[in-house]
């Protein structure tokens, strides 16, 4: 009898010599394994415990490195934590800190702003127009609707707004200090107050010290949305339900969006193509016949 067929036949045991020419899907060593595990344990190398290594004793020293050995591939085994990996309010505190970081590179920038103001729940208004800023406080505005060719210009001599009608009226201008009501907005923002630098500054306010409820984050096509309700920015005692969405690549605004207490819509800020080192003409703040370099 061949030697590993006499193997078979010493596990199976002599009363079953039909072990003696196992055939395919004839597996002997398991069917007696479930019977009499310890027929198997021949077959099998010696079990290497902690307090033996190849058959001797391990030295202490031995057993101490293994340890720490150990403990370092699991340490390494564990995922990195990510700048965000933390609590919501550790993810939007960094947030914030990015936009502050990122708009004190900004010297100047222009951006195409709409702002769509509503009533009940409809667009009542929409005004689209060109911003232009330069640190600190110079700004200027090219509206393009509802009043085609009206430049405002901030500041003038006087520390006012100069304001140019467009088309036929271009010869007029006339100024008007930054907190006319003529320049206002319905919430009372003055055409002073519409600077990036103040809309972050509004946007920490209102996810902090005037927050007055849990703020939201979540990511959407490249954005990062904060959503809270917290103090009007302009309109005292007003609690107006906030959803600002920030780019990731920049950290600095691309809407916001503004809500009562109860969900309905009240206004909408977008900004598009921001661009953040304008070729600016040298009177670009003072003359408002000067165009717009294509």
């Amino acid at each position: 009898m061949p030697l590993l067929h006499r193997k078979y036949a010493g596990l199976a045991g002599q009363e079953n010599p039909q072990y003696d020419l196992p055939f395919p899907g004839q597996y002997p060593i398991f069917i007696h394994a479930y019977e009499e595990p310890s027929r198997v344990s021949a077959l099998s190398p010696p079990v290497i415990t902690s307090g033996k290594f190849r058959g001797e004793s391990t030295p202490p020293w031995r057993q101490i490195l293994a340890g720490a050995g150990l403990g370092v591939l699991t340490l390494l085994a564990l995922p990195t934590p990510s700048p965000f990996a933390t609590s919501p309010e550790n993810r939007i505190e960094e947030i914030v800190s990015r936009m502050k970081s990122a708009y004190e590179k900004v010297k100047a920038y222009r951006v195409e702003t709409e702002v769509s103001t509503y009533r009940h729940g409809q667009v009542a208004e929409r005004r689209r127009f060109t911003y232009t800023f330069e640190k600190p406080e110079r700004l200027r505005i090219d509206m393009e609707s509802p009043h085609p060719g009206m430049v405002l210009l901030y500041p003038d001599a006087q520390d006012q707004v100069r304001v140019r009608f467009g088309g036929w009226a271009s010869f007029l201008h006339f100024h008007l200090p930054p907190d006319s009501s003529l320049l206002a907005n319905a919430a009372g923002q003055r055409i002073d107050q519409t600077d990036f630098g103040l809309l972050i500054r509004n946007i920490a306010h209102s996810l902090t010290d005037q927050r007055r409820g849990p703020p939201h984050m979540t990511d959407e096509d490249g954005n990062w949305v904060l959503e809270v309700l917290a103090e009007d920015h302009f309109r005292k005692g007003v609690l107006t339900h906030y959803r600002f969405t920030i780019d990731k690549e920049t950290s600095l605004p691309v809407s916001v969006q503004e809500s009562t207490p109860t969900g309905e819509k009240e206004r909408t800020v977008t900004f598009t193509h921001l661009d953040t080192s304008p070729d600016l003409p040298a009177d670009w703040f003072k003359d408002p016949s000067l165009e717009r370099k294509p």
